[in-house]
């Protein structure tokens, strides 16, 4: 006895001295022992009974399938037994409806269509079972319906109702052809267009007249302005 103590203080002074360095401060060792918080109790997996819910009990029955049950937390285990659902080819849909706790429920398949009760997360959700022979650790379930979860729900007249309702567009309101008048009016026709005022000429008087350039016809026939002559620089001598 005084030597288990003394391991188990060596243990515990190795572990309190590694935590305390700054080396590992902050860092988890995976070769610490696992101690359960104060008050806890540390659970032995490997003697306990898991039962049917065993993984090799699963594996070795051939005519055993999991599935998955969302239930609102008012259900329990109890009020699940004897119901009865509907097994169709065809997956998703409504396969069933029971009674517990004075409300009615309905049970919802997910399968491979949308229903309208959510649950896309059961989708992506694995079922781990404790395996005995392996101390009690966890194994994904060997044999579990992932496209047949189930979703229980409050049942809703609303939903029910939605169903028989019909998706066609109601007939177009037609009106009596004695009210119908055709009339065209083309876009700005009652406008009255601008403002009529009588007009005056504008008169020009001839001090502002603009002269008209003189044009000559070239060679060619081309008829082109008249370019004006150059004037003979001062002091030019005169041709004789």
């Amino acid at each position: 006895m005084t030597s288990s103590s003394d391991e188990s203080e060596s243990s515990a002074s190795s572990s309190s001295s590694r935590a305390s360095s700054p080396q590992h401060a902050g860092q988890n060792d995976p070769s610490w022992p696992y101690q359960p918080p104060e008050g806890a109790q540390l659970f032995d997996h490997g003697q306990a009974d898991s039962g049917e819910f065993d993984w090799d009990a699963v594996a070795d029955d051939a005519n055993l399938e999991l599935v998955l049950i969302r239930v609102p937390p008012n259900i329990q285990t109890k009020d699940l037994d004897g119901v009865k659902l509907q097994t169709t080819k065809e997956k998703g849909g409504k396969v069933g409806s029971f009674t517990a706790s004075n409300a009615d429920y309905d049970v919802w398949s997910l399968g491979g269509s949308n229903v309208p009760v959510g649950g896309e997360e059961m989708k992506g959700l694995r079922c781990l079972l404790p395996r005995r022979k392996k101390g009690g650790k966890l194994y994904l379930a060997p044999k579990i319906a992932l496209d047949n979860n189930l979703v229980v729900t409050l049942k809703s007249t609303e939903l029910d109702n939605a169903a028989s309702v019909d998706t066609a567009r109601p007939p177009r309101f037609s009106y009596p052809e004695e009210r119908l008048n055709g009339r065209f009016i083309p876009y700005g026709s009652q406008t009255g267009g601008p403002p009529k005022e009588p007009g005056h000429a504008m008169e020009v008087s001839d001090s502002q007249s603009v002269p008209k350039k003189k044009r000559h016809i070239d060679e060619t026939g081309t008829d082109m302005p008249r370019t004006p002559k150059k004037r003979k620089k001062e002091g030019q001598a005169k041709k004789v």
